[in-house]
Parts: structure tokens; sequence; C-alpha cells
């Protein structure tokens, strides 16, 4: 996704960190990304709609699904 040319936009970028590399894959997947071509990934939200932040939200979940599934079965 490219950022607007929006000032605002800029600076929420600089601002943000950049994700956990445990949530490339995830975030690959929910955005319909090249894993591969994906170097970095931050997460930030700007005048999205309900689909892109529900997307958003989306990768805590699935990695926190994820985390409580393999501690499951570790325990197991």
């Amino acid at each position: 996704m490219e950022l607007p040319e929006e000032d605002y936009a800029k600076i929420l970028f600089e601002m943000s960190s950049e994700m956990p590399e445990r949530y490339k894959a995830i975030i690959c997947e929910i955005f319909d990304r090249d894993l591969s071509k994906t170097p970095t990934i931050r997460g930030m939200a700007f005048n999205a709609d309900a689909t892109a932040l529900v997307k958003l939200l989306d990768i805590g979940t699935r990695q926190a699904f994820v985390m409580t599934q393999n501690m499951t079965n570790a325990a197991e």
C-alpha cells in the first residue's frame, strides 16, 4: 500500500514502529502481500475504512490465537 501525500500521514508513518518479525507472515496474508518482497512492516492506519481497521486488529488476534495454541500443544 502506498502512503498518501499528506503531511499527517507522513508524520504518523515516521512515528510508527516496525512490527516484530513474528507478525510479518500474518500481515502479508491478511493484506495479500508477497512475503518475500516485504522487507519491513509498520503498523498504522490513516483515513482507514472499517475493513482496513478490522484487518489491522486481526493481526494481534491471530498472533494471540497462534501463541495460545502453541502453549496448549506444548503443555500436552
